[in-house]
């Protein structure tokens, strides 16, 4: 990680095998190698029947903590560490228990302006939004692919966005990604993170493996 004209710059190398040890004498292998042998010609694809109905994921993205002080990056920019840990309290006391409702169709989720953190939601259900006579909002689902929530102010599980699943699972996380390309080699071969400097940010020396470019906060 180097530090230069007020950005942090992040890369690693890494390499995917099959083995404990990966290594460039190793070869990635089956799980039934006498019948299928090695895998390591196999490549990225955009193909929806490569892999059954999915698709290979076409980015290859590890988890990460990055915190300065009271202040962490979330991905796009930096937050309050504490005002987070405030944040997460309050809605581990709303919400217990998660699910999905996978059952083809496609579900709405309701949300009332929070009146602990007025710059929050809480998502509840359709009757309490109804009869709710400040802010509120609602929206879809992914198609017969809804996150849901128990909403213990009304004792029922509720639909939530993926975006506030997402800060719910990973908190005070970011992702630190890849760009898959295809036909790119999966196996037995080193790769860097997508490199994000360009020249506006001044930082000539980096190189263009430079890597993920964030930028420091400014107070």
């Amino acid at each position: 990680m180097i530090i230069d004209g007020g950005y942090l710059v992040i890369n690693l190398t890494y390499r995917f095998s099959t083995e404990i040890a990966a290594h460039s004498v190793v070869k990635s292998r089956y799980d039934s190698f006498s019948t299928f042998g090695y895998c390591s010609n196999l490549t990225w694809t955009s193909s929806t029947g490569a892999i059954g109905s999915g698709n290979w994921p076409m980015s290859t993205l590890f988890q990460a903590k990055l915190k300065i002080g009271d202040w962490f990056y979330n991905g796009e920019g930096w937050d309050s560490y504490s005002l987070f840990e405030q944040k997460q309290s309050h809605w581990n006391q709303i919400y217990t228990g998660w699910g999905w409702d996978l059952s083809g169709h496609t579900r709405t989720w309701y949300a009332i302006r929070d009146s602990v953190f007025i710059d929050e939601w809480e998502y509840t259900n359709k009757a309490t939004y109804d009869a709710f006579s400040g802010e509120k909002t609602t929206g879809k689902c992914e198609y017969a692919h809804a996150q849901t929530a128990y909403n213990t102010h009304v004792s029922e599980y509720v639909a939530i966005p993926k975006d506030f699943n997402l800060k719910l699972t990973y908190g005070a996380s970011f992702f630190l990604a890849h760009n898959n390309k295809v036909t790119e080699t999966i196996y037995d071969a080193d790769y860097q993170l997508t490199n994000t400097v360009n020249w506006k940010m001044n930082l000539a020396d980096i190189g263009s493996n430079g890597g993920v470019a964030i930028k420091c906060p400014n107070d």
